[in-house]
């Protein structure tokens, strides 16, 4: 399966998959659970699936999930780096 990688994917990407991008932990996990992959489920549901975090629950979350998860990241702040994802060079 593709994705397109639209400015809220590239966001939500940009922190949930690289450790060191700068995400504060809570704001982690309140992404994660925001994401609709497994379905919508409570985070003590999503923390007893594969240790915890699997990425296929934000990978393959609705474009609604993905515009949610990107909303909040917007909102306390988180932005792409000037040379990463879609909006470089814009």
């Amino acid at each position: 399966m593709s994705y397109e990688m639209t400015p809220d994917r590239a966001l939500v990407v940009h922190f949930m998959r690289d450790p060191d991008a700068g995400i504060k932990e809570e704001d982690f996990w309140d992404v994660y659970s925001l994401a609709d992959g497994f379905g919508r489920l409570p985070p003590e549901v999503l923390q007893t699936i594969n240790d915890g975090y699997d990425w296929s629950h934000v990978r393959d979350s609705s474009p609604q999930a993905w515009t949610e998860m990107a909303a909040y990241l917007r909102e306390r702040g988180y932005e792409l780096p000037a040379n990463d994802g879609p909006k470089a060079g814009i």
